[in-house]
This record gives structure tokens, sequence and C-alpha cells, in this order.
């Protein structure tokens, strides 16, 4: 590929500034990171058709009619998460976790998003049960929330607020790449033609001006923000509490179905069981595997307990 000039963006008003208002290129050759990577397709009339079409799978206007697979399919999740304790004592979520995303994505779209939305959604879950781990009595505070909308009404929360640790923890700890097509200059810096940008959601949600003590996890730092993912992401940069999805044109399609299967499955298992580690101690959320473009932490066996025999479980009545 011969040498290229790099630049790493960890500020949201200057990645604004570049990946919305400038007019850049995607980057087209592979990327590598840790041995696996990611390889694009030309932006050809074919692509442009595909993109369209998929595009309109995946629309919030269409979530709704996906919901009950994504319940179904949470519902089996648990499940399994629960049987596998029952039988081994532990269990490792990450290939059930695999599996969710998968079957959901298999039933609802193309071939050529499956990839997209397993290994984001997966991992995205995998930093949840991670971070519950680490913070019980969020976690019991979510699951008294729930247990108490039910009681309420009589089902399941729709597609209400709920608070992910997508901030504290980073699904895809950098962006996809873009090249500039020009010299360009912005707020004094130069990016020369042919340049490729990437910004970094990893270092902007560790910013201690946007995010105060952010090692911390603290969800309710967000409490205020009530808007889905999506609008958020496409609405002003300081209505956004997190990065994940990217910006401008190459901003991810899929921000509701992704919301939504977050939402569905983090419900069912707040619903029906408690997170705790197992034996060999807590989950590793300071130490990542690279998995190409996404981050997530180390396997962990943990144990998943149905809530009529988790013995705190009347503190929340």
């Amino acid at each position: 590929m011969g040498i290229r000039n790099w630049f790493m963006v960890d500020g949201p008003v200057l990645a604004q500034k570049i990946f919305v208002t400038t007019v850049l290129k995607p980057r087209l050759e592979p990327i590598i990171m840790g041995g696996m990577g990611l390889a694009f397709s030309q932006p050809d009339e074919r692509w442009k058709v595909s993109r369209s079409a998929a595009l309109t799978v995946v629309a919030p206007r269409h979530i709704e009619k996906y919901i009950w697979i994504m319940r179904q399919e949470a519902k089996n999740l648990v499940t399994r998460l629960i049987q596998s304790t029952e039988s081994n004592g532990s269990v490792d979520p990450s290939q059930s976790l695999k599996l969710f995303a998968l079957n959901v994505m298999f039933q609802i779209t193309c071939a050529d998003l499956i990839l997209a939305g397993l290994d984001t959604v997966s991992v995205s879950l995998a930093w949840n049960i991670a971070v519950m781990c680490h913070h019980p009595d969020i976690q019991k505070k979510l699951a008294a929330e729930i247990d108490e909308f039910i009681k309420v009404n009589g089902h399941l929360p729709d597609l209400h607020l709920i608070v992910y640790p997508l901030r504290f923890r980073a699904t895809a700890p950098l962006g996809l790449a873009n090249t500039t097509r020009k010299d360009i200059y912005i707020d004094g810096y130069m990016f020369p033609k042919n340049s490729s940008i990437i910004s970094s959601m990893e270092s902007t949600h560790m910013r201690p001006e946007l995010y105060p003590n952010p090692e911390k996890f603290n969800p309710e730092r967000f409490m205020g923000n009530t808007k889905p993912m999506k609008s958020a992401a496409n609405g002003r940069l300081e209505d956004r509490d997190h990065y994940n999805f990217g910006w401008g044109r190459r901003i991810c399609p899929g921000i509701a179905m992704a919301e939504a299967q977050l939402f569905v499955a983090l419900v069912e298992i707040l619903s029906r069981c408690y997170v705790e580690p197992a034996s060999d101690g807590l989950p590793d959320i300071d130490s990542v595997i690279h998995g190409g473009l996404t981050a997530r932490p180390f396997n962990k066996s943990i144990l998943i307990y149905i809530k009529s025999i988790w013995p705190l479980r009347n503190i929340l009545k």
C-alpha cells in the first residue's frame, strides 16, 4: 500500500467537522489489526443498490415488526445460560451471545449484514454482563425497575430507555477510516491529500472534560438523555452520550436494530436472572481481546441464577 499519513481524532467537535461536514471518501484498502481485519466492497452501482436495500430492512420504522423474533431468541438465550449454569456450575456466555445475535440477524436481514450485526451486538452484550458482575447494585436497581413495570403493566417493557456501558467500554474502539480527496484545513490542522483519518471512540469516551471521572461506570450521568441512539447519533453533537456508531456518511446504518436487540436481550436477562461472577473471580473489564473492528472482554465463566432461587431477591420486594 506504500506510505500513507494516518490521523487519529479523539475530539467530538473536530470529528464532527471532519466526518460530517467535509467531503471524504471511504478507505477501501483492507485494515489489519492483530492478525485480523476488514476488507471493503468497492462503492459501485451494485454496492449502492445493495446498501439501499439493507438500509430499508434495518430502518427504525420496521423494527417493531421484528420485536417478536428478538424476544423469542432472547428467551432462548436466557434458557441456555440458565441450563448451562445448572449443568456445569457456571457458564461462559460468549458463544450463547453470538448465537443470539446470529439467529436474530439470520431471520431478519440479509447475509452481508450478518457479520456486522453479529459481532457488535454480541460484544456489547458481553460488556454488559461483565460490567453487571462488577456493579451488582446497579444490576439490582435495573431488575427492580423492570419488575415494577411488569407488575403494573403485565408484560415486559417495550422499547424504552435502558443504560448500556457503551461509553464505559466502546464496542468498536476505532471507527472506519476515511481518506482525504485533497488537502484540507480544519481548526488549524492540515490533513494532506490521500491521508487516512480515523476516529478513536475509546479515547473520546475517556475525555474528562466530556465525562467527569471517565473511568467510573456511572449510568446516572445519562439519565436526562432519553433519545433513542439513532436520533442522538444523527442529531446535535451536544446531545450525543456516546460515539460508538461513528460519524457522517459512514455512520452505522443498523443503530436502531442494534439498540432493539440490546434492549430486548437485557430486559429478558434482568427479568428472569441474576448475574454474578463464578468462583474464579470477577471478569476483567480493564483488558480486551481485539477482533478486527471490535474489542470484547476476555472470556470468563459466570453464574446465571434464576430469580426464584436467588436468596437476595427478597431485598427488591
